[in-house]
């Protein structure tokens, strides 16, 4: 404990998930209760997992430049979560760009919605696909964030 409201510092100068930087590492849950999942091979994406593990850890990165809470979400595999044109959300790019900024909305009960800032819609899970193609968040919209606090969960290799 370091006595900041109670949290437990790992040693890595994390406080259950969120280090000083501001960079947090997380899973995201979905409204079927399945974990947001980058594979390790062919750069897929799913929200499929059924619990925490490496494949279902990721980083929030805040934007500095923003003056929303707006992340970049990066994969376990330094890849980075982002929206085409079209709506397609794709993990395969090690670069941020422009589609891979998200705006974090929290409703009344604590879930998040993550607004895609260039395309202006809502990232949303079905099944094994995901789109960004709701203008309003409804469930398909909505994650629940697990903290990843365990630092074998942390993906150190991920800077």
């Amino acid at each position: 404990m370091n006595g900041m409201n109670g949290h437990i510092e790992n040693g890595n100068g994390e406080l259950n998930g969120f280090n000083s930087k501001g960079i947090w590492t997380i899973g995201l849950i979905n409204a079927q209760f399945k974990y947001l999942t980058a594979e390790t091979f062919g750069f897929k994406i799913n929200a499929n997992g059924a619990s925490l593990k490496k494949k279902q850890v990721w980083v929030l990165e805040p934007v500095s430049s923003s003056d929303t809470l707006s992340v970049y979400l990066k994969s376990h595999l330094g890849k980075y979560l982002a929206v085409d044109s079209f709506g397609n959300v794709t993990c395969e790019s090690e670069e941020r760009d422009p589609g891979s900024v998200f705006q974090i909305h929290v409703s009344d009960e604590g879930k998040w919605a993550f607004k895609n800032k260039t395309r202006g819609y809502f990232l949303g899970a079905s099944s094994d696909k995901l789109i960004c193609t709701a203008k309003i968040p409804s469930a398909p919209e909505y994650w629940l964030a697990h903290l990843a606090a365990r630092p074998q969960h942390a993906c150190s290799h991920i800077k």
